[in-house]
């Protein structure tokens, strides 16, 4: 399962709310009890709880426990709990969210692939 199967989420609504929502649609559609995905993650079940509503989010090992549960690609787990993290540094602003993502992309300009390879070999 990828990491947009069965998403509640939409690309404007990375709140933490909708990745909680998210984690708990894919656990009941695997008939997942929670207290098997918490023990997955390594938090406890009313932790747990508090990330399906939005409440918190997990630390980054905790929501790749889930992905291993769930069956959720790892990097897709980590691009999608970096952009709600993004999105919670920036108070949910989208204007905010889009500036920072934009230096982000930019600074990572030099480290991605083009048609010719590497740039990062290029710089060695």
């Amino acid at each position: 399962m990828n990491a947009s199967s069965n998403s509640p989420v939409t690309n404007g609504s990375l709140s933490p709310a909708n990745f909680g929502a998210w984690i708990r649609q894919l656990r009941e559609s695997q008939g997942k009890l929670q207290r098997n995905l918490a023990a997955a993650a390594e938090m406890d079940s009313s932790h747990l709880g508090k990330v399906e509503r939005g409440e918190r989010l997990p630390t980054l090992d905790q929501a790749l426990g889930f992905a291993r549960s769930l069956g959720v690609d790892e990097t897709a787990m980590k691009q999608r709990f970096a952009a709600v993290r993004l999105w919670r540094e920036c108070g949910g602003d989208p204007a905010w969210v889009h500036a920072v993502a934009g230096i982000a992309q930019e600074a990572a300009a030099p480290y991605l692939v083009n048609n010719r390879g590497s740039n990062r070999a290029k710089k060695k």
